[in-house]
């Protein structure tokens, strides 16, 4: 066996031998090896590679001019200029006066830039080869590097020698392309297809062309006819396909060529324009990741390219990653400074940011050009309404008169609201100018005239998206949610794509049943993130999901800051909130973040901090004041407190000058403060804490936070603070009846009714709540029970609601001797309803009193613009009167404030014209 092996072996070798011993012996086969080999390595740009195996071919046959013509070309492929010429020097006078030599020549003279060398030669050239039309471009270039006229001309003649040579043409255009010629470049590559047909360089660089030119849609048509020619060459034309399909904004078709060429080809990682196309396609399909990839490194190519800047930008806003989006579009903008397009990007992002002072900067940037644009202008105008500074708006409109309905806001925004209005009907022929009324009246809660208005600028814009979806924010502010809420509906059938009007009605539909808004939002938005979701979670009292929904929103504006504070401190997390309130008063700083940026320092014990941040606050206004003085005397410093309550008035603050002079121990002067309290029974209460606290030495001060928190419907931070508050007051009927507020406001209407029933013999506020809360569930016997109680040197609110009772159980005549004893202690907080009540009894009595019901009726008068019910009122009490006209227009008044309502549609039926 091993000699068989060791057989195998020998014969092996002496075949190796044998081999090799005949290749050294045939110098043929090795020189044409090294030369192919080089061939394969120039076509694959090896350069070096390349010239070390023609080196080797020709040191076999030195005297074969294509091994000495290939090397040569070698090097000036690798831009060895100096060893190209030493190569061609070794050759004959014979081999040097070849075309090829001559054009190797001339590209190496050219490149060191010895233009009369290139001259002399591509004149030869010419000489010698008048029939190639490649001469003509050899001289036309040196004569292109030396800036001689006469550089069109060879080139004309090039075209005319060998009208199918591509190159002259190819180059040609070139040339008037370098000019910025672009109409002459693309005529002359369509002679070349007129005379000749399509090729595909050609066809390439006509694209090329056209898109320089932006005729996006021709070039389209064109590579429509490339495609059908050259399949072959599918991923060259696909790349100004689908850019071209990207400008115009085919943004799917686009995709669609990158998904085919994909499937039957890879990508060339050095194709830019088609990696930029891939990159700008998988940001609009929202493949963020991926596109931002594509796009860094064609910016590495091309740093100076705006719109990769732009939709980058346009990426990281959606990835959350505001600060880098910010920094890029900013830098899209500075490449292309006359883009209105990034202009209004940045602005519209800076709004939605609420980075209005930077709005203010960046519009002094642009110029006056920039103002040009009605968007821009409604930005700046925005922007400096947000910023309160109302006299460079009105520099700015007496300079341009574009800011008179920005103007006239501004009036309202600084509570000048007749003046807005004035201002605003001046303008009546602007249909923008009754939107803002419309809006104006809303505010000011004349559902009427509002209606009117916005009724006015739907005449002129019957299909309007936004007046109609302004009507159903009146409807809201009515508290007709069932009337916006069909509006709404009504909307989303004509724009069913519109996400914001189907959010819309999810907050609407929480106002009614939270159960129902979660339902609509997952059938709408399912698998989304958004802010609407974190408040269907608060009002479900889920403040963990709310929180986790919100940390997964980009976009971080003072309102989002504000819940995501909110549902923090909710749950006790006071950092936490501290830290999300600091952050949205430093977005919006003359907003009422501050507000809860301090109660929440005031909640975690840190009232030093919070009175050196108010006392340094650029806004001074009432709000800082109040919270000033509660920051002080909660750390015991009444004559610090002092300095800033001297700023309030006690009419307005009763509570606050209570408890400044109980923390002093002017015990008759706390009581006395009290007596401005509007609720006399809530009044009295406090007095009897006043002399609670005297007597066994606590503070009431705590009831001050209490308060504040409950104005700012932060109830479940006051329930948590209820606990602290029984330690430092013990456990005072006060709180207790604060903590069944809270309680019956937070859904536990039990635990609230019980504490009611055990505070009711100490306090009259309780058995007064307790009674409310018999009234809201319709037991009228049981809320009169309650009520009858209290009628000893009773306020006219009880007198009013025994009425009220009596009125729900249709004994009109009792309802009128409780409301004759309301009258006799009026009061302004119940006029409206202890009027129209009054005449409403009368109008039902019987027999019916309509004269006295009209007396009291038309006192109702200046309350048909906002009431529906005293509209009404008015109306029955004219129809009963016999006075048709009059009752007409106070019924159909009251129809538009609230439609829908059958007792008008009834009363509208018994004047016989309902319109």
């Amino acid at each position: 066996m091993k000699k068989k092996w060791k057989i195998a072996v020998i014969l092996l070798c002496v075949a190796a031998i044998t081999s090799t011993t005949i290749y050294y012996f045939r110098p043929h086969a090795r020189k044409m090896r090294y030369y192919n080999t080089g061939i394969i390595y120039l076509q694959q740009n090896k350069y070096p590679q390349a010239i070390s195996n023609f080196k080797n071919a020709l040191a076999i046959d030195r005297d074969n001019f294509e091994f000495r013509y290939r090397l040569a070309l070698a090097y000036v492929k690798d831009e060895r200029w100096q060893q190209a010429l030493n190569t061609i020097d070794v050759m004959t006078n014979d081999q040097q006066k070849s075309f090829d030599i001559y054009s190797l020549l001339i590209q190496v003279y050219i490149h060191q830039k010895k233009y009369n060398r290139a001259l002399e030669y591509s004149g030869n050239c010419i000489k010698l080869f008048s029939h190639k039309a490649h001469s003509y471009i050899l001289h036309a270039k040196v004569l292109q590097e030396m800036n001689y006229p006469h550089t069109e001309k060879y080139l004309e003649k090039a075209i005319s020698v060998d009208p199918k040579y591509v190159d002259s043409y190819i180059i040609l255009s070139a040339y008037f392309a370098d000019k910025n010629l672009f109409d002459k470049a693309t005529h002359c590559l369509k002679r070349y297809i007129q005379q000749n047909g399509h090729h595909i360089e050609i066809g390439l660089l006509l694209c090329n062309y056209l898109i320089e030119q932006k005729q996006y849609k021709k070039c389209i048509s064109l590579l429509q006819e490339l495609r059908d020619k050259f399949a072959k060459h599918h991923e060259r034309l696909a790349t100004p396909l689908s850019f071209s399909l990207l400008q115009i904004g085919e943004v799917e078709k686009a995709w669609q060529v990158l998904q085919q060429l994909s499937a039957t080809s890879q990508y060339s990682e050095k194709n830019s324009r088609l990696i930029y196309t891939r990159g700008v396609c998988r940001v609009y399909k929202k493949m963020y990741a991926e596109g931002i990839n594509d796009l860094l490194w064609f910016r590495r190519e091309f740093p100076k390219i705006s719109s990769t800047y732009y939709y980058l930008s346009i990426a990281y806003f959606e990835t959350d990653k505001s600060a880098i989006a910010f920094r890029e579009i900013n830098r899209a903008v500075q490449l292309s400074p006359q883009n209105t397009a990034y202009q209004k990007f940045l602005i519209n992002k800076l709004a939605q940011y609420e980075k209005w002072s930077d709005i203010e900067q960046k519009i002094q940037i642009f110029g006056k050009q920039a103002l040009q644009d009605p968007q821009i202008q409604k930005l700046y105008a925005q922007a400096l309404l947000q910023q309160q500074n109302y006299k460079k708006l009105e520099k700015m409109n007496n300079k341009a008169s574009n800011f008179t309905l920005e103007l006239a806001w501004s009036k309202f925004l600084q509570g000048q609201s007749n003046d807005a209005i004035a201002a605003l009907k001046k303008h009546k022929n602007n249909n923008e100018a009754h939107y803002l009324l419309a809006k104006i009246y809303t505010a000011e809660s004349n559902w009427f005239q509002a209606l009117r208005h916005a009724q006015i600028f739907l005449q002129k814009k019957p299909q309007s998206k936004y007046g109609l979806w302004l009507v159903a924010q009146i409807r809201e502010a009515q508290g007709l949610y069932s009337e916006a809420q069909k509006i709404c509906r009504d909307l989303i059938e004509k724009y069913p794509n519109d996400a914001a009007l189907k959010n819309y009605l999810t907050l609407l539909y929480l106002e009614t049943d939270p159960q129902q808004a979660q339902q609509y939002y997952t059938q709408n938005f399912a698998g989304s993130v958004s802010f609407t979701q974190a408040q269907i979670h608060i009002a479900n009292q889920d403040f963990s999901a709310a929180i986790a929904t919100l940390k997964k929103i980009p976009n971080k504006n003072s309102q989002y800051l504000l819940t995501l504070g909110n549902a923090h401190l909710s749950l006790n997390q006071i950092s936490y909130a501290t830290d999300a309130y600091f952050k949205a008063q430093l977005q919006a700083p003359q907003t009422q973040a501050i507000e809860y940026f301090i109660l929440a320092k005031i909640l975690s014990h840190q009232q030093y901090t919070a009175t050196t941040i108010l006392e340094r606050h650029p806004h001074q206004n009432e709000q800082i004041t109040e919270l000033l003085v509660v920051s002080y005397l909660l750390s015991g410093q009444p004559k610090k407190a002092q300095r800033y309550l001297k700023k309030l008035s006690p009419q307005k603050f009763p509570l606050l000058y209570s408890a400044y002079y109980f923390e002093t121990k002017k015990y008759n002067k706390a009581k006395s403060a009290a007596k401005y309290i509007g609720d006399r029974l809530y009044r009295r209460d406090i007095q009897q804490c006043i002399l609670d606290a005297q007597q066994n030495q606590f503070s009431f001060t705590p009831l001050l936070l209490l308060d504040k928190l409950t104005q700012k419907d932060l109830w479940r931070p006051a329930l948590t603070k209820i606990q602290e508050t029984f330690i430092v007051m013990g456990n005072h009927f006060v709180v207790k009846l604060k903590e069944a507020q809270i309680l019956e406001h937070l859904g536990d209407e039990q635990q609230a009714m019980q504490i009611y029933q055990e505070l009711e013999s100490v306090s009259q506020t309780a058995r007064w709540q307790k009674a409310m809360s018999h009234y809201k569930k319709q037991q009228f016997s049981a809320a009169r029970n309650a009520l009858q109680h209290l009628t000893q040197d009773a306020p006219p609110k009880i007198w009013l609601q025994l009425g009220n009772t009596y009125l729900q159980q249709k004994d009109y005549a009792k309802s009128l001797q409780y409301y004759r004893k309301a009258q006799q202690q009026p009061h302004q907080s119940i006029s409206l309803e202890l009027s129209n009540n009054i005449a409403w009894a009368m109008l039902h009595t019987t027999p019916p009193q309509a004269q006295k019901a009209l007396k009291y009726a038309k006192k109702l008068q200046n309350f048909t613009n906002t009431s529906a019910a005293a509209a009404d009122t008015l109306g029955w009490a004219y129809l009963q009167n016999g006075d048709r006209k009059k009752a007409l227009y106070y019924l159909q008044r009251a129809k538009l404030l609230l439609p829908g309502n059958q007792q008008i549609e009834k009363h509208l039926n018994m004047v016989g014209e309902n319109k």
